[in-house]
């Protein structure tokens, strides 16, 4: 069952990191572990820590009911399709910047 629920949690992390079409190893830097340690949380194979899912949650705007329950606030997916929508206009590479500097205030 464990096995069941991490490869759940997994794939709505993977779906997330798809949606802004980040690759492995920029949402792992983010997040400041391997990229070996993501593909294995996305395949099931390992749990996330509470550090990592506070991160991914952060920085993908996304709440953590939505990756460990599947459960959507309707506000927050709102909030979420309008940031997509703004980065959407801008190339990647602004986006990473944008998601680094995120990252390091919530870092501090």
């Amino acid at each position: 069952m464990k096995k069941d629920i991490n490869c759940e949690i997994g794939q709505r992390i993977k779906d997330i990191r798809k949606n802004v079409n980040m690759n492995q190893e920029e949402m792992a830097s983010f997040c400041n572990i391997t990229k070996q340690a993501l593909c294995h949380i996305e395949n099931g194979k390992n749990s996330l820590t509470i550090e990592n899912l506070i991160t991914i949650c952060n920085i993908m705007g996304v709440s953590a009911d939505y990756i460990l329950f599947n459960k959507v606030d309707n506000n927050q997916s709102a909030q979420y399709k309008r940031i997509e929508q703004i980065f959407s206009k801008y190339p990647k590479e602004e986006l990473n910047r944008v998601l680094k500097i995120i990252n390091e205030i919530i870092a501090c």
